[in-house]
């Protein structure tokens, strides 16, 4: 098993844990410029849980002043990003 091979490493992962739901995370940061607070740092988080299992994505973002968002699930990861409802980092 290699480690690139999400679906593989969650299932054993959920195996030999006796797990449930298991994700694999990967990080970003970007800078954004909100009309509000200005330019913010945002840590962005995307959950993947392998080809197998649907819905696979999920996405959220928090920035340094705790300000959040998220979007819905899916399965095309470009949609889930597009849909995250970003404009909660203004309020």
């Amino acid at each position: 098993m290699d480690i690139s091979e999400t679906s593989e490493v969650i299932k054993a992962l959920n195996a030999a844990a006796s797990g449930s739901e298991t994700w694999r995370q990967e990080t970003f940061v970007m800078q954004r410029e909100s009309e509000t607070h200005g330019w913010q740092d945002v840590t962005i988080t995307i959950l993947d849980r392998g080809p197998s299992i649907s819905p696979r994505y999920a996405v959220s973002a928090e920035t340094a002043g705790g300000q959040r968002c998220a979007g819905n699930s899916g399965d095309d990861l470009e949609v889930v990003i597009a849909t995250v409802h970003w404009y909660q980092l203004d309020h």
